[in-house]
């Protein structure tokens, strides 16, 4: 037995690979130097196919649980109602993050082991015609349930224009995603999991015709409620990114080149 090596048998943290530490023992380059710039534009493309998506994917520094927040301040305001579909724990703080930030929330529980039925879902929204948003457990972190957000999506725009917001922090890149063709409008992650990469970085993925109305619409998604009002006086994408990159961690991203 190695004495120095830790096996994980966690959903994540994930061991990382050999080519992941090797990445992450490179030199130090400068945060705000042309290196960090070449290394964020030769991934970010990379990202999109992971995601099924034409659209920019963004960085955020942050754990999941971050880009759930971050899904969640920027497509409904206070008051506005939302359906959770909640089953297993992390349905759950999709939730409780939703209930503190005083949206009207609607819980949709399923038995837990148990996958979320689209059917089901149609027949709710016909009784709440208010719902805008609903959020939803791709893979359901704490059952290993596989919710079927693709036949989610199609059965919802059925009956709602509501979008549709997929926590994939457990299974993006470990499993088939296509947003873009599925019709699911915003997609989070995190690099912990099937990205096999230390924690510290999320994802998150809008389409273009998301209508976000309560926050600013510059290719990229405020961080959490109090950071917005920051963002927004950024003045666009390119302003964004290089505040970003004062606080990325070089390692990671030299990581997730190789993955």
């Amino acid at each position: 037995m190695l004495t120095d090596q830790q096996i994980l048998r966690i959903p994540g943290p994930t061991p990382i690979p050999p080519s992941v530490g090797r990445a992450m023992a490179q030199p130090m380059i400068g945060h705000r130097g042309e290196s960090t710039y070449a290394l964020i534009r030769d991934i970010r493309p990379k990202l999109k196919k992971v995601f099924g998506t034409k659209e920019e994917v963004m960085i955020l520094t942050g754990s999941g649980t971050s880009a759930l927040e971050s899904a969640v301040v920027n497509t409904v305001a206070p008051g506005d109602e939302v359906l959770v579909l909640v089953t297993g724990a992390f349905g759950d703080r999709f939730a409780k993050i939703c209930q503190a930030y005083g949206i009207a929330t609607h819980v949709f529980n399923v038995e837990w082991g148990q996958a979320v039925d689209p059917e089901a879902v149609k027949n709710f929204l016909g009784e709440h015609p208010e719902i805008r948003v609903i959020f939803s457990t791709f893979c359901e972190t704490s059952t290993g349930v596989l919710n079927p957000v693709k036949e989610l999506a199609e059965t919802v725009k059925q009956v709602s224009d509501a979008l549709i917001v997929v926590d994939g922090v457990s299974c993006v890149a470990g499993t088939e995603t296509e947003m873009d063709k599925w019709g699911i409008d915003v997609v989070v992650t995190g690099s912990q999991k099937a990205f096999m990469l230390p924690a510290g970085l999320a994802f998150i993925v809008a389409l273009a015709a998301v209508p976000f109305e309560n926050v600013l619409r510059q290719g990229m998604l405020a961080v959490t409620a109090a950071a917005a009002g920051v963002l927004r006086a950024t003045g666009g994408l390119a302003r964004v990114l290089a505040a970003l990159i004062l606080t990325l961690t070089r390692g990671l991203l030299a990581a997730y080149d190789v993955v």
